[in-house]
């Protein structure tokens, strides 16, 4: 499976002029290069007024125009964007799902032990896939003081009603309990993502935040929620998986905003 990674970056300073940044690393998964308004807006057009807040970052920010993940696949991308190394260099080539107890080697230092070592407070929210079996590949193990998501590298967007404990959504290692009304699963990251912000801003204040924000979305399966297919912007869409992902899309744009 190709794999193309969207990466935002946000920074907001702190109260002083000097005082260290706030960072929000926002990490989209599968989505197609051309996808969001500032890309083109997908085929003929379709997508081009799909994702006004991701084209607000490019527009008011820069736009890394040769930026590239450095592995075609899930784990291997994201071993390399945690740890800022070739994940060559480690052994971390593949997706793990077919390696029992498989994870981000605990040799490696991640980008978020590097920022608490600066003084950061770390935030992780969303689809881990770099270690789900071992505690040790855990995020709360690997530099994140909170974690809010599921381990695996895809599962339902809806209610998780399997076996598999790294699917389930979790919170520092507890389970939730899903429900079948539940919010459609990118609309959760990014309340969530928002609910930490907030309550770092009160309880935290003093101290400055690293945030990495791993959407699902657009990964498979393919599952939209009823409310955004039903946006008029996407009426014209006629293949019907087109317009699931175009729908897809469309939430996760809103969960960034």
């Amino acid at each position: 499976m190709k794999t193309t990674a969207l990466i935002l970056l946000s920074l907001g300073i702190a109260a002083s002029a000097f005082a260290a940044p706030n960072i929000i690393v926002i990490l989209a998964d599968d989505a197609g290069y051309a996808d969001f308004g500032f890309q083109g807006g997908g085929i003929n057009g379709d997508f081009a007024n799909l994702t006004p807040n991701i084209d607000s970052i490019a527009t008011g920010g820069v736009k890394f125009s040769n930026g590239y993940v450095s592995g075609p696949v899930c784990c291997p991308s994201r071993a390399g964007l945690m740890t800022g190394r070739y994940q060559q260099r480690f052994g971390m080539e593949q997706n793990i799902q077919q390696e029992p107890n498989a994870g981000l080697p605990t040799t490696e230092k991640t980008i978020a032990n590097t920022m608490k070592a600066l003084g950061y407070r770390t935030y992780a929210l969303g689809k881990w896939h770099l270690g789900e079996d071992l505690p040790a590949h855990h995020p709360n193990q690997r530099g994140f003081d909170e974690y809010f998501g599921a381990l695996a590298g895809a599962r339902t967007y809806y209610q998780f009603t399997g076996a598999s404990n790294a699917s389930k959504l979790q919170r520092n290692g507890t389970f939730i309990t899903e429900t079948a009304g539940q919010r459609y699963l990118t609309d959760i990251y990014g309340s969530e993502a928002a609910a930490y912000i907030d309550s770092h801003a009160t309880n935290n204040a003093a101290q400055p935040f690293f945030m990495y924000l791993a959407f699902n979305g657009v990964h498979t399966p393919l599952e939209a929620d009823p409310v955004r297919l039903a946006d008029p912007r996407i009426q014209g869409i006629s293949v019907p998986e087109r317009k699931t992902l175009a729908a897809m899309t469309i939430s996760l744009d809103n969960a960034v905003g």
